[in-house]
């Protein structure tokens, strides 16, 4: 039996179509039946990349999608284009740092000779709720240089004076041809998130970054605000996921759409609506949806997305969502302007 060639999914359709006959049944009994459950997509599956560039990426389980941000990516990365990277940016949960990670182990063998994943992300989303994290997490600015020091076989520099720290690690990047992926710095304080982008600036030739960050930022970069999963996408996902959810599998494709809509195409809440069947008596998707509206709050979703971004907004942006609360139509920034008592140009 030839089998070093197989994916998985190969290996074990094969083992179904040997297991049918055996049962009386015919060779397509079981493969057909699973190809009936799963909805139609044109979303073509991608195997993972065989990266072979020495790196330190965390492993993502599934990824669908994103083809347009991934060129985009692709063509910020190449040596041709004259800018330090690409900054994705988004709400939480929209696939930032999968998508990151995709884009790396993406790039041709030649581009670069080392990738460094660094994150800040202190909490993560679980099926079962939020969960802090505290292994791997590189807290601030000055520890993010040092990592990469360290890295690249210079921890020598992390001894150097804080204002000429930078600049020591820079030089000692010019031959390093290396792609530095920066993740959630939105955990960092703004002054050290400025200090970030300006290192990043000074990046040498033939080094690259991608940085991700709930906080839209302007940038010497390719920006990609980072939107909800393509309709496709989402319903590749489900299908993926019904593997490990008996309840899904009983799900219509129309349902299966409805819960694509109500979360605005979030993998993070569709992967957290997935992960309630079977819990109490949340057997379906509507129970899912309604247990997100009344969820507690140490397995809200909602409040692990939009929880943190009143604390990021500046005076006038505060001022500006408060007079919106006041309306239930559109209305143009002038009206909102006067309201808030703020310029036209800090309501935009």
């Amino acid at each position: 039996m030839e089998l070093d060639k197989k994916t998985p999914e190969q290996f074990a359709t094969l083992i179904l179509e040997r297991l049918a006959p055996n049962e009386g049944k015919p060779k397509d009994h079981y493969t057909k039946s699973a190809r009936k459950r799963r909805p139609k997509s044109s979303v073509r599956i991608a195997s993972v990349p065989l990266l072979t560039i020495p790196h330190n990426l965390p492993r993502i389980s599934v990824f669908f999608g994103r083809e347009k941000e991934l060129k985009t990516i692709a063509d910020a990365l190449s040596p041709k284009t004259r800018t330090w990277g690409v900054l994705i940016d988004g709400p939480g949960g929209m696939g930032k740092t999968s998508l990151a990670i995709r884009a790396a182990e993406s790039v041709p063998a030649d581009t670069f000779r080392r990738i460094l994943f660094l994150s800040s992300k202190e909490r993560m989303m679980t099926g079962e709720g939020e969960r802090k994290l505290s292994q791997f997490v590189v807290p601030g600015y000055l520890d993010m240089l040092n990592e990469i020091a360290r890295h690249f076989d210079q921890p020598e520099l992390t001894k150097q004076p804080e204002t000429d720290r930078a600049r020591s690690i820079i030089d000692a990047l010019e031959a390093a041809h290396a792609l530095l992926i920066l993740d959630n710095i939105e955990s960092l304080p703004k002054e050290q998130q400025n200090q970030l982008f300006e290192f990043l600036s000074q990046l040498p030739p033939g080094c690259k970054a991608i940085v991700t960050s709930r906080r839209r930022t302007d940038v010497d970069a390719r920006i990609i605000r980072l939107g909800k999963l393509e309709k496709d996408a989402a319903l590749a996902l489900l299908a993926e996921l019904e593997a490990d959810q008996a309840l899904l599998k009983k799900a219509s494709e129309t349902d299966r759409i409805h819960l694509y809509e109500e979360t605005g195409g979030n993998p993070l809440l569709l992967r957290w609506m997935v992960g309630q069947f079977g819990r109490g008596s949340c057997r379906t998707l509507a129970d899912a949806l309604a247990l997100c509206r009344r969820a507690e709050k140490e397995n809200d979703p909602l409040e692990f997305i939009f929880g943190d971004l009143l604390e990021t907004f500046t005076e006038a942006e505060t001022k500006a969502l408060a007079a919106l609360t006041y309306f239930t139509h559109m209305l143009e920034v002038n009206h909102i302007a006067e309201l808030a008592g703020l310029s036209k140009t800090a309501a935009q």
